[in-house]
């Protein structure tokens, strides 16, 4: 949730999204990866579904939640490197040394 309304809508969130789960499955070799969300968050519901492509794979009326999944292929490797071209792991210690102000 990108909390200050002026920065919302500018594609922080999903940026922050595809590198989190690129992250999960290329350093922690997380091969699955299921939400949890309120069934009134249509914008979140949204999300999943069409940005990141994932699944319902069960929808609770009593809690008002739906739970959805998305497993690791090689198409959403594929997208989640396009969409994150500039994506690179760099130590602590390099990123204080190289800093510059």
């Amino acid at each position: 949730m990108i909390p200050q309304a002026t920065e919302r809508h500018k594609g922080y969130g999903i940026e922050t999204l595809y590198t989190f789960i690129r992250y999960a499955i290329e350093t922690l070799n997380i091969t699955r990866f299921v939400v949890k969300i309120g069934l009134q968050n249509l914008p979140s519901i949204n999300l999943f579904t069409e940005k990141l492509q994932f699944l319902e794979i069960e929808k609770s009326e009593v809690f008002q939640e739906t739970t959805m999944e998305r497993r690791v292929d090689n198409d959403f490797i594929e997208l989640l490197h396009s969409k994150t071209p500039n994506y690179e792991i760099d130590s602590y210690e390099n990123l204080i040394i190289n800093k510059t102000i």
